[in-house]
């Protein structure tokens, strides 16, 4: 998955869908293709996959050309059902409902991810609040491990940091990078690989004990 750039539009704000609710026989089927595929669903805008398929040239202009293509769609059908390969094609787009999170709440859905990442041991700092950053508890001694950042869409940046890295989060070429929507089971897959074996084995027991956390 790509990563999203200081330039990305985020192409909710553009479209009127937003403020149209989603039908729950939709919300239903995309949970049924869900188990039925064994991967996390989303519910995306239609207007975003007819952007998607537009060679935009001009950058400079691309902010009134994406404005008039929404806003001329006069599509019945203002949401669709994707996969995860959808953030692919924009990857500054907003899904409106995942199985993950599995509401339509879009501050609840932040919420859940957030409540996740603090459970699983990664520390919030203060001063990163408005990038949504998270550190392993390694950040407390500065000798952190790993790095995440939610992007406002809920796609994930996990950088998994070397020795050689500042402690400031910047990529270096020795950080190993990951982009993907947020999951619970890729994000402990990256913590077992960076947690000492004391912390690991206390989250493994977290697992055990708490069905809420059950891996996606």
């Amino acid at each position: 998955m790509s990563t999203i750039g200081k330039d990305d539009i985020i192409l909710d704000s553009l479209s009127p869908n937003r403020f149209k609710p989603i039908p729950s026989s939709l919300i239903e089927e995309c949970k049924q293709m869900s188990i039925k595929n064994g991967e996390t669903m989303f519910i995306f805008d239609t207007s975003d996959r007819k952007i998607a398929n537009l060679t935009i040239k001009d950058r400079n202009g691309v902010r009134d050309f994406l404005i008039s293509e929404v806003l001329e769609s006069q599509s019945d059908d203002y949401f669709y059902i994707g996969d995860e390969s959808e953030f692919s094609f924009l990857p500054s787009r907003l899904s409106y409902y995942d199985t993950i999170t599995n509401t339509t709440n879009q501050g609840l859905r932040k919420q859940r991810i957030f409540d996740f990442l603090y459970y699983v041991g990664l520390v919030h700092e203060d001063k990163y609040e408005a990038r949504s950053v998270f550190w392993d508890s390694g950040i407390k001694n500065n000798n952190p491990k790993l790095f995440i950042e939610v992007n406002e869409n809920l796609t994930i940046l996990a950088r998994v940091l070397s020795s050689n890295d500042e402690n400031d989060g910047l990529l270096s070429p020795m950080s190993n990078t990951y982009n993907f929507f947020f999951s619970k089971s890729k994000i402990l897959d990256i913590l077992s690989k960076v947690l000492p074996k004391e912390e690991l084995r206390e989250l493994k027991l977290k697992k055990l004990l708490n069905k809420n956390y059950e891996i996606s």
